[in-house]
């Protein structure tokens, strides 16, 4: 586990500091992911729930426990989109930061509108590969379709990204990979306070991240939403998070797969 993801620890950390903590990167991502609200708050939702069931453990056994948390959070999201989830858009409701200068404001809610009219198939092959670093053949696995039909929607979705958002395609020298340059409205990726960009990555991913991570800072600044997903997730278990309840583990940890490493998104 790489201890650049861990942005507290977690030894002490009660449970309910943990949702507090965690929960608008959490949210944001599912919203990245979803065109129905409700959609990204229920994966949310059961995320925490399975956490919450297993605390003690994940603690102790985890040095990242927010990294776990991304995993089962992808593995709620790839069961959902199995599911054909409802397809109303999350766009019409989404949260703006505060501290969010006009710019960056229209630059992010660019990409999210962009990003909420790919198809659905489209919209979760990019997700799950360029926000959650999976490779092409593990999300097959995870949906159960073939590897050339999640290439072919990774591809698609980008193509339509780089139209949608005025973006001229570079292939890279030696390259099967498309990468970006800009041009048009984006003459550069978008720029969020504190947010970290790797140098290596293409501009459509660092715009993708970069509005994940405008619209992270919303959730954090209207906070109805992790509200009620809080009340939720407190109804569903009988009893509220910061009580004594939290730790008991289940007989399986859902989402996360016998032998599979929780993922390392958290940081992103």
């Amino acid at each position: 586990m790489k201890a650049d993801y861990v942005r507290g620890s977690a030894e002490r950390e009660d449970f309910a500091a943990f949702f507090a903590r965690t929960s608008p990167g959490l949210l944001a991502r599912a919203m990245m992911f979803c065109r129905h609200r409700q959609d990204a708050e229920d994966a949310v939702q059961n995320t925490y729930i399975t956490a919450f069931r297993s605390w003690d453990r994940i603690r102790e056994e985890y040095e990242a426990p927010e990294a776990w948390l991304y995993t089962v959070l992808r593995n709620e999201l790839c069961a959902q989109a199995r599911k054909k989830a409802r397809e109303r858009k999350v766009i019409d409701v989404m949260p703006v930061p505060h501290d969010a200068t006009p710019e960056q404001t229209a630059e992010a809610m660019a990409v999210l509108e962009a990003l909420a009219g790919l198809p659905a198939k489209q919209r979760t092959a990019l997700v799950l590969h360029a926000l959650f670093g999976m490779p092409q053949d593990e999300i097959a696995a995870k949906l159960g379709i073939r590897r050339v039909t999640v290439a072919g929607n990774v591809r698609n979705a980008r193509r339509t990204l780089e139209r949608v958002l005025e973006l001229e395609p570079r292939r890279r020298q030696g390259s099967a990979d498309d990468s970006l340059v800009p041009n048009g409205r984006f003459p550069v990726p978008i720029t969020v306070p504190g947010a970290r960009m790797s140098a290596s990555v293409d501009t459509l991913t660092a715009m993708l991240r970069a509005a994940e991570r405008w619209l992270r800072e919303g959730v954090e600044d209207s906070p109805d939403a992790l509200e009620r997903v809080r009340a939720r997730i407190e109804s569903a278990l009988g009893e509220p998070m910061d009580g004594e309840g939290a730790g008991g583990s289940t007989d399986q940890d859902a989402g996360t797969a016998e032998g599979e490493e929780p993922g390392t998104e958290a940081g992103r």
